[in-house]
């Protein structure tokens, strides 16, 4: 708590960011998401656009050097990735970028890392779950007392400290909940202390376990610093060209939440699916009537296609160009 004596001739200084309007500089920031949701790959595009001193998902970054302290791939995969976000930059990074991969390290040696590095603007612990030595992460008291550590003896000022950590319970939580719901209530599942994070983020992904993710949707949590920017949804673009993120923009972005879900469900993985199994792969987040309706509308639009089969029931996909053409007169 503190107290103080309003002046209106004081001078009060602007917000920071390390990027704009949506990520705090000089702020200890957690990272929560189920396992496999894209965690991982978001924080370290970010870390990549610093480094390169470019912009994230379209804001503008305060660029400098970058500390990754990554503790569960390996050093060859990380490579690889760290090297596909490269590709788009086109050019020579303006700033550091120091890798500490599959490094179990203690609490302590975590410290002294970060503390050999006092130049890094951002510093990512990936995953703040998988500090070893003496740390259980599913103990409220030793996470609490880690990340007082980590807060007390390593930020700075001119320094955001990003932790990651995966809460199982967000399996089973649909993204409009995730979205909408009560954050606190998101994050209490976890051994996390939210409670002294400066600010966190809440990360879904239509994708399944295991599969191919196209988009992601970020919610940004704050508690010492307003954060203008909402909930937002980020497309995620892998191909030969590179690794990046595009921000589509703020969430819900279609007024039919329902048939922008449908659309996402189709994209992520194409194949034929029936009314009932479009239900199933939304997880029940609509009724199966409203499924029917929009599906058929999305039919009319040309965004879907639909066919019926020999049993008599509906199937939908994605259209094909053939699906398009006009028949031969």
């Amino acid at each position: 708590m503190s107290i103080f004596k309003f002046d209106p001739a004081e001078k009060i200084a602007p917000d920071r960011w390390l990027v704009d309007h949506f990520v705090p500089l000089g702020q200890l920031v957690s990272v929560i998401a189920k396992s496999g949701a894209g965690t991982s790959l978001w924080v370290e595009a970010m870390a990549v656009c610093i480094a390169y001193n470019k912009p994230f998902s379209s804001a503008g970054v305060s660029g400098g050097d970058v500390l990754i302290i990554d503790q569960h791939v390996p050093e060859m995969t990380l490579k690889r990735r760290l090297a596909c976000m490269a590709k788009p930059m086109d050019c020579a990074p303006a700033h550091e970028i120091h890798v500490y991969s599959m490094e179990r390290l203690s609490m302590n040696d975590t410290l002294k890392v970060i503390k050999q590095h006092p130049a890094a603007v951002m510093v990512l612990i990936d995953s703040i779950d998988s500090i070893s030595c003496g740390f259980d992460c599913n103990s409220a008291n030793d996470m609490e007392r880690t990340i007082a550590k980590i807060k007390n003896e390593c930020l700075h000022a001119n320094r955001t400290i990003i932790t990651t950590h995966h809460i199982s319970r967000l399996a089973e939580v649909t993204l409009e909940e995730l979205m909408t719901g009560d954050p606190a209530r998101l994050a209490s599942d976890s051994s996390l202390p939210v409670q002294q994070v400066d600010s966190y983020y809440i990360l879904g992904s239509p994708c399944k376990q295991g599969g191919k993710m196209s988009s992601l949707y970020v919610r940004p949590v704050s508690q010492k610093q307003a954060i203008p920017a909402g909930p937002v949804i980020l497309d995620f673009h892998d191909d030969s060209t590179g690794m990046w993120f595009n921000c589509k923009g703020q969430y819900p972005i279609f007024e039919n939440k329902c048939q922008e879900d449908i659309m996402l469900i189709f994209r992520h993985d194409v194949r034929n699916r029936t009314v009932r199994e479009v239900y199933n792969d939304l997880k029940e987040q609509h009724g199966v009537v409203r499924i029917r309706k929009e599906l058929r509308v999305l039919a009319r639009q040309g965004k879907l296609f639909e066919c019926r089969e020999k049993s008599n029931a509906f199937v939908y996909r994605l259209p094909e160009k053939a699906d398009l053409m006009p028949p031969v007169q």
